[in-house]
Protein backbone atom coordinates (compact mmCIF):
# COMPACT_ATOMS: atom_id res chain seq x y z
CA UNK A 1 0.00 0.00 0.00
CA UNK A 2 1.47 3.30 -0.99
CA UNK A 3 0.34 7.07 0.18
CA UNK A 4 1.39 10.24 -0.07
CA UNK A 5 1.75 13.53 2.44
CA UNK A 6 2.34 17.00 0.84
CA UNK A 7 5.48 18.99 2.10
CA UNK A 8 5.24 22.96 3.16
CA UNK A 9 6.78 23.36 -0.17
CA UNK A 10 4.17 21.14 -1.81
CA UNK A 11 6.47 18.25 -2.56
CA UNK A 12 4.39 14.86 -2.21
CA UNK A 13 6.67 12.32 -0.36
CA UNK A 14 5.86 8.62 -0.94
CA UNK A 15 4.89 6.68 2.37
CA UNK A 16 5.88 3.17 1.91
CA UNK A 17 4.22 0.47 4.28
CA UNK A 18 4.57 -3.38 4.42
CA UNK A 19 2.42 -5.63 1.34
CA UNK A 20 0.93 -8.50 2.58
CA UNK A 21 3.75 -10.86 0.34
CA UNK A 22 6.50 -8.84 2.70
CA UNK A 23 3.96 -9.51 5.82
CA UNK A 24 4.19 -13.22 4.89
CA UNK A 25 7.90 -13.25 4.45
CA UNK A 26 8.94 -11.90 7.71
CA UNK A 27 6.51 -14.16 9.79
CA UNK A 28 7.95 -17.26 7.58
CA UNK A 29 11.70 -16.28 8.36
CA UNK A 30 10.54 -15.52 12.12
CA UNK A 31 8.98 -19.52 12.12
CA UNK A 32 12.15 -20.65 10.80
CA UNK A 33 14.34 -18.80 13.27
CA UNK A 34 12.05 -20.14 16.10
CA UNK A 35 12.26 -24.13 14.80
CA UNK A 36 16.35 -23.51 14.98
CA UNK A 37 16.69 -22.06 17.62
CA UNK A 38 13.75 -23.76 20.27
CA UNK A 39 15.33 -27.38 19.76
CA UNK A 40 18.34 -25.64 20.88
CA UNK A 41 17.70 -24.12 23.89
CA UNK A 42 15.38 -26.88 24.74
CA UNK A 43 18.70 -29.07 25.18
CA UNK A 44 20.67 -26.47 26.78
CA UNK A 45 17.92 -26.27 29.35
CA UNK A 46 17.78 -30.14 29.72
CA UNK A 47 21.98 -30.11 30.03
CA UNK A 48 21.48 -27.59 32.47
CA UNK A 49 19.02 -29.92 34.93
CA UNK A 50 21.14 -32.55 34.41
CA UNK A 51 24.42 -30.89 35.31
CA UNK A 52 22.59 -30.03 38.59
CA UNK A 53 21.09 -33.30 39.15
CA UNK A 54 24.79 -34.93 38.64
CA UNK A 55 25.80 -32.13 41.21
CA UNK A 56 23.06 -32.49 44.09
CA UNK A 57 23.65 -36.51 44.08
CA UNK A 58 27.36 -35.85 44.23
CA UNK A 59 26.50 -34.06 47.34
CA UNK A 60 24.07 -36.41 48.67
CA UNK A 61 26.40 -39.21 48.47
CA UNK A 62 29.47 -37.09 50.17
CA UNK A 63 26.95 -36.69 52.84
CA UNK A 64 26.52 -40.53 52.90
CA UNK A 65 29.94 -41.01 52.90
CA UNK A 66 31.02 -38.43 55.74
CA UNK A 67 27.93 -40.29 58.18
CA UNK A 68 29.44 -43.45 57.31
CA UNK A 69 32.94 -42.06 58.11
CA UNK A 70 31.76 -41.22 61.92
CA UNK A 71 28.86 -44.17 62.41
CA UNK A 72 30.23 -46.73 60.72
CA UNK A 73 27.28 -47.36 58.63
CA UNK A 74 25.13 -45.42 56.08
CA UNK A 75 21.87 -44.53 57.44
CA UNK A 76 19.06 -46.94 57.13
CA UNK A 77 16.31 -46.67 54.22
CA UNK A 78 12.74 -46.44 54.77
CA UNK A 79 11.45 -49.32 56.47
CA UNK A 80 8.07 -50.12 56.25
CA UNK A 81 6.43 -52.87 58.93
CA UNK A 82 3.04 -52.76 56.99
CA UNK A 83 5.66 -54.13 53.49
CA UNK A 84 8.07 -56.18 55.76
CA UNK A 85 10.75 -54.22 53.50
CA UNK A 86 12.74 -50.93 52.70
CA UNK A 87 10.93 -48.90 50.41
CA UNK A 88 13.71 -46.48 48.54
CA UNK A 89 11.23 -44.15 46.81
CA UNK A 90 10.15 -42.68 50.82
CA UNK A 91 12.34 -40.73 51.92
CA UNK A 92 11.69 -39.98 55.84
CA UNK A 93 12.99 -37.43 57.93
CA UNK A 94 15.10 -39.79 60.48
CA UNK A 95 17.18 -39.71 56.83
CA UNK A 96 17.19 -36.01 56.29
CA UNK A 97 18.26 -35.07 59.93
CA UNK A 98 21.12 -37.88 59.80
CA UNK A 99 22.74 -36.11 56.63
CA UNK A 100 21.44 -32.65 57.66
CA UNK A 101 24.90 -31.73 59.97
CA UNK A 102 26.83 -32.59 57.02
CA UNK A 103 24.77 -30.52 54.09
CA UNK A 104 24.01 -27.74 56.58
CA UNK A 105 20.22 -27.78 55.98
CA UNK A 106 17.33 -27.43 59.08
CA UNK A 107 16.05 -30.35 61.05
CA UNK A 108 12.63 -31.98 59.27
CA UNK A 109 9.82 -32.29 61.88
CA UNK A 110 7.66 -34.79 59.05
CA UNK A 111 4.73 -31.64 58.04
CA UNK A 112 6.75 -29.73 55.80
CA UNK A 113 5.89 -29.91 52.17
CA UNK A 114 8.73 -31.00 49.48
CA UNK A 115 8.67 -27.28 48.24
CA UNK A 116 9.95 -25.93 51.69
CA UNK A 117 13.25 -28.40 51.22
CA UNK A 118 16.49 -27.10 50.16
CA UNK A 119 17.37 -27.31 46.24
CA UNK A 120 19.47 -30.72 46.32
CA UNK A 121 17.45 -32.56 49.01
CA UNK A 122 14.55 -32.94 45.60
CA UNK A 123 15.06 -34.10 42.01
CA UNK A 124 14.92 -30.90 39.55
CA UNK A 125 12.55 -32.90 37.22
CA UNK A 126 10.14 -33.84 40.22
CA UNK A 127 10.45 -29.99 41.64
CA UNK A 128 8.34 -28.78 38.38
CA UNK A 129 5.15 -31.10 38.57
CA UNK A 130 3.09 -29.93 41.48
CA UNK A 131 2.12 -33.34 43.21
CA UNK A 132 2.95 -35.48 46.13
CA UNK A 133 3.94 -32.21 48.05
CA UNK A 134 2.42 -32.93 51.30
CA UNK A 135 4.09 -35.76 53.80
CA UNK A 136 2.37 -38.88 53.64
CA UNK A 137 1.55 -41.33 56.58
CA UNK A 138 -0.50 -43.77 54.77
CA UNK A 139 1.49 -47.38 55.86
CA UNK A 140 2.25 -45.52 59.21
CA UNK A 141 5.49 -44.22 58.29
CA UNK A 142 6.10 -40.14 57.58
CA UNK A 143 7.81 -40.06 53.90
CA UNK A 144 8.02 -37.81 50.60
CA UNK A 145 8.11 -38.36 47.36
CA UNK A 146 11.38 -36.38 46.14
CA UNK A 147 11.91 -38.22 42.94
CA UNK A 148 15.11 -39.38 44.66
CA UNK A 149 15.51 -43.22 45.70
CA UNK A 150 18.03 -43.46 48.33
CA UNK A 151 19.32 -47.02 47.74
CA UNK A 152 20.97 -47.64 51.29
CA UNK A 153 21.80 -50.74 52.94
CA UNK A 154 18.54 -52.33 51.60
CA UNK A 155 19.86 -56.05 52.78
CA UNK A 156 20.82 -55.41 56.51
CA UNK A 157 18.27 -55.25 58.77
CA UNK A 158 16.31 -57.39 60.95
CA UNK A 159 12.37 -59.16 59.29
CA UNK A 160 13.26 -57.01 56.00
CA UNK A 161 11.90 -59.29 53.10
CA UNK A 162 12.53 -57.09 50.11
CA UNK A 163 13.98 -59.00 47.75
CA UNK A 164 17.68 -57.84 46.53
CA UNK A 165 17.53 -58.82 41.96
CA UNK A 166 21.01 -57.55 41.34
CA UNK A 167 23.37 -58.19 44.33
CA UNK A 168 26.02 -56.04 42.08
CA UNK A 169 24.09 -52.81 42.50
CA UNK A 170 23.28 -53.08 46.29
CA UNK A 171 25.84 -51.31 48.63
CA UNK A 172 26.25 -53.26 52.06
CA UNK A 173 25.65 -51.14 55.59
CA UNK A 174 29.26 -50.51 56.37
CA UNK A 175 30.19 -50.10 52.69
CA UNK A 176 32.37 -52.94 51.74
CA UNK A 177 31.91 -52.45 48.30
CA UNK A 178 30.90 -50.05 45.66
CA UNK A 179 27.19 -49.66 45.45
CA UNK A 180 24.44 -47.52 44.20
CA UNK A 181 23.44 -44.73 46.53
CA UNK A 182 20.71 -42.54 45.24
CA UNK A 183 19.49 -42.73 41.95
CA UNK A 184 16.36 -40.82 40.41
CA UNK A 185 13.04 -42.63 40.62
CA UNK A 186 12.41 -45.26 38.61
CA UNK A 187 9.79 -48.14 39.44
CA UNK A 188 7.04 -50.87 37.69
CA UNK A 189 4.33 -52.28 40.26
CA UNK A 190 1.75 -54.86 40.07
CA UNK A 191 -0.78 -55.91 41.39
CA UNK A 192 -0.32 -59.67 41.27
CA UNK A 193 -0.88 -60.18 36.88
CA UNK A 194 -2.52 -57.14 36.64
CA UNK A 195 -0.22 -53.79 36.08
CA UNK A 196 -0.28 -51.04 38.17
CA UNK A 197 2.16 -48.78 36.41
CA UNK A 198 5.05 -46.75 35.69
CA UNK A 199 6.93 -44.53 38.23
CA UNK A 200 9.50 -41.96 37.06
CA UNK A 201 9.61 -38.50 36.32
CA UNK A 202 12.50 -38.04 33.36
CA UNK A 203 10.25 -38.28 30.56
CA UNK A 204 10.04 -36.90 26.83
CA UNK A 205 6.31 -35.84 25.38
CA UNK A 206 2.59 -37.06 26.82
CA UNK A 207 1.81 -39.66 29.49
CA UNK A 208 -0.82 -41.09 29.92
CA UNK A 209 -1.45 -41.61 33.87
CA UNK A 210 -3.61 -44.36 35.61
CA UNK A 211 -5.65 -42.11 37.94
CA UNK A 212 -6.12 -44.81 40.58
CA UNK A 213 -2.59 -44.79 41.65
CA UNK A 214 -0.91 -41.61 39.79
CA UNK A 215 1.48 -43.92 38.40
CA UNK A 216 1.81 -43.61 33.91
CA UNK A 217 0.56 -46.66 31.86
CA UNK A 218 3.65 -47.37 29.77
CA UNK A 219 7.70 -46.61 29.81
CA UNK A 220 7.56 -45.24 26.81
CA UNK A 221 7.87 -41.87 27.61
CA UNK A 222 10.66 -42.81 29.90
CA UNK A 223 14.50 -41.03 28.70
CA UNK A 224 17.23 -41.81 31.31
CA UNK A 225 17.97 -42.63 34.82
CA UNK A 226 20.98 -40.77 37.08
CA UNK A 227 22.22 -42.96 39.65
CA UNK A 228 25.29 -42.36 42.10
CA UNK A 229 27.42 -44.82 43.65
CA UNK A 230 29.09 -45.06 46.34
CA UNK A 231 32.28 -43.89 44.90
CA UNK A 232 31.04 -40.64 44.14
CA UNK A 233 30.65 -41.53 40.69
CA UNK A 234 27.41 -40.27 38.58
CA UNK A 235 26.27 -42.42 36.03
CA UNK A 236 23.34 -41.46 33.30
CA UNK A 237 21.33 -44.90 32.16
CA UNK A 238 19.12 -44.21 29.19
CA UNK A 239 16.19 -46.00 27.76
CA UNK A 240 17.85 -48.56 25.38
CA UNK A 241 20.17 -49.58 28.52
CA UNK A 242 16.97 -50.57 30.78
CA UNK A 243 14.86 -53.24 30.08
CA UNK A 244 11.43 -52.26 31.36
CA UNK A 245 9.68 -54.67 29.90
CA UNK A 246 7.00 -56.03 32.75
CA UNK A 247 7.72 -59.69 32.46
CA UNK A 248 11.46 -58.94 32.58
CA UNK A 249 11.30 -57.15 36.03
CA UNK A 250 12.41 -60.20 38.27
CA UNK A 251 15.73 -59.87 36.29
CA UNK A 252 16.17 -56.36 35.08
CA UNK A 253 15.22 -54.61 38.55
CA UNK A 254 17.36 -54.24 41.17
CA UNK A 255 15.15 -54.52 44.79
CA UNK A 256 11.19 -56.03 44.75
CA UNK A 257 9.45 -55.19 47.76
CA UNK A 258 5.64 -56.40 48.13
CA UNK A 259 2.71 -57.57 49.88
CA UNK A 260 1.83 -61.04 49.10
CA UNK A 261 -1.16 -61.34 47.08
CA UNK A 262 -1.93 -57.72 46.73
CA UNK A 263 1.03 -55.47 45.15
CA UNK A 264 4.67 -56.02 44.42
CA UNK A 265 6.96 -52.86 43.26
CA UNK A 266 10.22 -53.21 41.68
CA UNK A 267 12.87 -50.85 41.32
CA UNK A 268 15.30 -49.83 39.16
CA UNK A 269 18.92 -48.67 39.89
Amino acid sequence: MTSTSLKPDGYRRPIHGFTLVELLVVIGIIALLVSIFFPAIHRARLAALNTDYASQLRQLTTACQMYLNEQRAYPEALYVPAFEGCVPSGIQPGLLNELGPYLKWPTFQGTELTTDFPKIAVCPYRSEFDLFQQPNNSVGTTYWITGYVYCGPLNDGINVTGTILNPGHIVPAKGTHRGVLWADSLMYSENGATPIGYSFFHFSGGISFNAAYGTVNTSGPWTCQNRAWSDGSVEQVNSAKVDLNPTHANTAATHEVSVPGVFNIFYYF
